[in-house]
């Protein structure tokens, strides 16, 4: 498992940190290190609840490793160890985590909104929890269209529909970058040259989030090292030839589109790294949700947000509709109907998810070296 608590602090000091539990059954329980189970807290066994930190490189970073506690809700705060052993009545607080969502192996990071199991996590959508199926919205399409819930017809099947349904979900996501994606990919060696292999990524990937890219460099599973974007002619402008510079610890990345379907977003690091780490590489992107390809398959919108998409559905039956020589189909309307329930999607997402996201943006020089 792999060290997954960490506190800078000065050089050569004692740490220990405290998991406690937030949630479920054992919220308030702390983590007994003798016994290796979370228990209610008790003075007399304080001295198993410290989970040591090293500082292997001397540099003020401390690491420890997080226990296998079941997944759930937890914070660890990190002590000054003044005696022999643990003492938190006494000990100096160093630091404290936020409130972490643990998985049973991991941290869960929080993107907003999530994707489905498979391309980035759990579904996670309404107040309920329960994804909404297109079924379910698409009956909603069809009493504003003027038909019942259980009215069959060949449109409800088209092709067409399902295309256009998802044309809308890919619109929805340009606008506003409301679907985004963890992504971790193995750290290239480069092959003696400054150019590094393309890191091929998902086909459904269209943006990195400015930021977010880092890579573990060092083999510690800590992805300390942060890469930063740069347009590669720019490198070029500073580096000259990519191609000559020697490989090295990478400081920036730029990207450009593949020649294969399966590549058509392509990563490269500069300078290509001179060592390989299996997943040695993480960052946050911006993708297209999954196409929609059935009435059981579920959409990847918040409950609130899912109105938006029920004109483009609608737009998606006239369409269908006028295909097969429906003259009178109401194109026009739903498509009015269509562009103002996206532009509203756009300032709901922007204020709800893209507002209370905190961003950062470096201004970083190009050094040479």
């Amino acid at each position: 498992m792999p060290s997954l608590i960490q506190q800078q602090a000065p050089v050569g000091q004692t740490l220990y940190a405290v998991v406690t539990s937030l949630s479920g059954p054992n919220a308030g329980y702390v983590w007994n290190i003798g016994t290796a189970a979370l228990e209610a807290l008790q003075a007399a066994h304080q001295a198993n609840y410290g989970i040591p930190l090293s500082d292997a490189q001397g540099l003020g970073f401390y690491y420890g490793t997080f226990p296998p506690v079941p997944a759930g809700l937890y914070q660890y705060i990190v002590y000054v160890q003044a005696g022999g052993s643990p003492a938190l009545a006494t000990d100096t607080v160093a630091g404290a985590s936020p409130n972490l969502t643990w998985n049973g192996t991991d941290f869960v990071v929080d993107l907003g909104l999530s994707l489905p199991t498979g391309a980035g996590g759990a579904v996670v959508v309404g107040s309920s929890g329960t994804p909404t199926t297109f079924q379910t919205l698409f009956d909603r399409a069809k009493r504003r269209y003027g038909l019942t819930t259980d009215e069959e017809d060949a449109v409800l099947v088209h092709p067409l529909l399902y295309d256009r349904v998802n044309e809308c979900l890919q619109r929805m996501a340009e606008g506003t970058s409301a679907f985004e994606q963890e992504f971790q990919a193995d750290l290239p060696v480069g092959s003696g040259i400054g150019l590094s292999s393309p890191i091929v990524c998902s086909n459904l990937l269209y943006d990195i989030v400015d930021g977010t890219l880092r890579i573990d460099y060092d083999g510690s599973s800590q992805w300390l090292f942060e890469v930063y974007l740069q347009d590669d002619h720019e490198l070029r402008e500073r580096f000259g030839p990519l191609e000559v510079v020697g490989n090295g610890t990478p400081l920036y990345y730029y990207v450009n589109r593949g020649s294969g379907a399966a590549s058509m977003f392509n990563l490269f690091l500069f300078p290509a790294s001179d060592r390989a780490v299996t997943g040695g590489v993480r960052f946050r992107g911006s993708v297209y949700p999954p196409p929609i390809t059935g009435p059981t398959d579920t959409l990847w919108l918040q409950k609130g947000e899912e109105r938006f998409l029920i004109a483009g559905i609608a737009l998606g039956m006239a369409e269908a509709e006028a295909s097969r020589g429906r003259k009178d189909a109401p194109l026009a309307l739903w498509d009015k109907r269509w562009e103002e329930g996206l532009d509203q999607f756009y300032t709901v997402v922007r204020q709800n998810v893209q507002g209370t996201r905190r961003k950062i943006h470096y201004d970083c020089d190009i050094y040479e070296w």
